[in-house]
């Protein structure tokens, strides 16, 4: 019904698209005046005539002059005078009736030589609804149009109402309606889809609302439950007889033994071949057995070293990498304590130990210590690992760390370079499997160790780029002595003003970044203009106004500022269209823009400038309430008013 509803609107809207071409192609052929329509094709008359009860010229101060057919209807005169003065879409207008429902209108902008008017169109209800002589609606459907005030515009013989039910609540997980009601002791299912108008005509929304007895909506599913039982039966009594005879046909060794083959092949480790014969087989499905449980060991313990490698290596943020890996390499290696030791780069002897005991997951404890120049020799002497002792060597710092008595230290390198190490509690264990515990933890240490040099990597090439942007910003401001610091600032009270909107980091960073080079383009203004104590000039104050463009131009070459070039260009937009260079308005505003509008003139008119004193804060702070809505996005004065600046 869900389905039905959604065909319907779409093709009623299609109807009605069809309805308006045709006034349209009709209107092409009135004459100067539009009183005349001799001019018109016979053909086209036809249909015009087939599809609407009539079609009518309004006209300011003249009335409704009908032209063909006949049309009940008062003019509303002030919504018609209105829509003459638009001249814009089309328009549903819909009048009450004596019948329950409301008469649908098609009101078509006109214009002649030398005159304006509507044509007033009013649709053939049967081909319009789809009902009647030209039923679209499926069987045993009743129909029910609402306008978007619930009222009702028109039904077939079964109705939910006058106005659209209360009851009538959209789905948890679509844009549908769905309701039940009921008339004469009959209950009616009924289902709702919202039919939007707006894209071509003026009108508000309609809400289609098919509907049936739910009875005949329910009769497959009453059918499908009283042979449901009876297909479950014969099912299961196919299936026992079949199993039976399957397993009488296969159950030998030799069989069972080729599909556990069979399902090794598919990775299938977890399941055994039970065989009890009590002679050789038996031992082959024993053998055969250890071996897929041996297999299965070694494949999970491969995917789950997998996963922590794509764990550490999936964040360039130490911050992030640190925690995650040591957590789950605690995990893998049953609860142990974990230590990540890294070497300072100012004091290679120092290290900061971050420390992780394998039963406080959520614990982490960090603290720095000095090395001594024998432990340094000892534990950093190139080696892949080293197992530390008790009874024959262990650094100052892990001597009274637990009761354990050895630890395994892996050094961590980047570039030929130890930038730290390692360190977890380990007991050896008896046989082989020391070497395999030690090569899993090595493979661990070393995608550790590239995660942490990529991190160090990209935090340098941060401050790098942030230190260069600076730089910038500084040599903008340097130009005249009364803008020192002024991009600094705005940079600053722009990203306090994103913080308090709840942006994220990387909007945050692009944000900082275009306050400090939001007056780049005015390396190109001439500094007897910049510094002018006197009123500028219309020529003077032109050239001011191309900063934005020229900033945005000195930024293009350069890729990664392309996120900030757009900010850079609209910060002298005004909210109400009347900034520069483009003259944008409301949204068409990026909202970093906006942003920056409203700090850069926060800290230029509480700063000194040549030409004047800088203002007091309060009146400073009554300016930008003031131009609320005109000059300022009025969301982004509100979230500034409410800091402490």
């Amino acid at each position: 019904m869900e389905n039905d509803c959604n065909v319907y609107g779409m093709a009623l809207m299609d109807r009605l698209i069809l309805m308006d071409n045709l006034i349209q192609f009709y209107a092409s052929y009135l004459t100067a005046g539009g009183q005349s329509t001799n001019g018109i094709p016979d053909v086209l008359r036809e249909q015009v005539t087939t599809m609407f009860v009539g079609l009518g010229l309004y006209k300011a101060g003249s009335g409704l002059t009908t032209l063909s057919g006949v049309i009940d209807l008062e003019p509303d005169f002030d919504l018609f005078d209105q829509l003459l003065q638009q001249q814009g879409k089309p328009t549903l207008y819909t009048s009450k009736t004596k019948s329950p429902g409301k008469a649908v209108y098609l009101l078509v902008p006109f214009t002649a030589v030398g005159s304006q008017g509507l044509l007033v169109a009013q649709p053939e209800s049967s081909i319009l609804w789809g009902v009647g002589v030209n039923d679209v609606l499926p069987s045993m459907t009743e129909l029910a149009i609402y306008d978007g005030t619930g009222q009702l515009i028109t039904a077939t013989q079964i109705s939910p109402g006058a106005t659209l039910p209360a009851t009538a609540n959209h789905s948890a997980t679509s844009n549908y309606l769905r309701f039940d009601y009921a008339i004469d002791g009959e209950r009616y299912m009924a289902s709702g889809w919202p039919l939007f108008l707006n894209s071509r005509f003026n009108g508000q929304t309609w809400t289609i609302i098919l509907s049936g007895t739910r009875s005949n909506m329910l009769r497959a599913m009453l059918g499908f439950k009283r042979t449901f039982p009876l297909i479950i039966l014969l099912s299961f009594w196919s299936i026992l007889l079949l199993s039976l005879f399957f397993i009488r046909k296969t159950l030998n060794p030799l069989e069972m033994l080729r599909q556990g083959t069979e399902r090794v092949g598919k990775k299938d480790f977890n399941s055994r071949v039970e065989i009890t014969s009590g002679d050789e087989f038996e031992q082959l499905a024993e053998s055969f057995n250890t071996m897929t449980s041996q297999l299965n060991k070694q494949f999970n313990t491969l995917a789950l070293i997998d996963e922590i490698d794509r764990s550490i290596l999936s964040s360039l943020d130490s911050s992030v990498i640190i925690p995650r890996s040591l957590r789950m390499i605690s995990e893998f290696f049953s609860d142990r304590l974990i230590i990540l030791a890294q070497r300072t780069p100012e004091d290679l002897n120092r290290m900061r130990l971050t420390i992780l005991e394998g039963s406080h997951h959520n614990d982490l404890d960090e603290e720095y210590v000095q090395l001594s120049k024998e432990e340094q020799e000892v534990l950093f002497s190139g080696e892949r690992f080293r197992v530390l002792q008790r009874d024959t060597f262990l650094p100052r710092f892990l001597v009274d760390r637990t009761t354990s008595d050895s630890f395994l230290f892996l050094p961590l390198n980047s570039e030929r370079h130890v930038i730290g190490a390692l360190i977890l509690d380990f007991t050896i264990p008896a046989g082989q499997d020391s070497m395999e515990q030690i090569g899993q933890a090595r493979q661990l240490a070393d995608q550790l160790g590239i995660a942490l040099a990529n991190a160090r990597l990209v935090s340098n090439l941060e401050r790098l780029s942030l230190g260069t942007v600076e730089a910038l910003a500084r040599t903008v401001d340097a130009k005249s002595k009364w803008t020192a610091g002024h991009s600094e600032r705005v940079a600053d009270l722009a990203a306090r003003i994103g913080r308090a909107m709840n942006w994220d980091k990387e909007q945050l960073e692009i944000l900082l970044r275009a306050g400090l080079l939001h007056d780049i383009g005015k390396i190109g203004i001439p500094l007897a203009v910049l510094d002018k104590p006197d009123k500028l000039t219309d020529e003077e104050y032109g050239s001011i106004k191309m900063h934005p463009a020229i900033g945005g131009k000195i930024l293009e070459p350069i890729h990664v500022y392309k996120d900030i070039i757009p900010l850079i260009i609209q910060h002298h937009e005004r909210f109400d269209g009347k900034g520069y260079p483009d003259g944008l308005s409301g949204e068409e505003i990026a909202i970093g823009a906006r942003i920056l509008c409203v700090a850069d003139v926060y800290d230029a008119l509480i700063s000194q400038r040549p030409y004047r004193e800088g203002w007091l804060k309060e009146n400073v702070l009554a300016f930008m309430r003031e131009n609320r809505g005109t000059m300022f996005d009025p969301d982004v004065v509100d979230v500034f008013l409410s800091l402490d600046v």
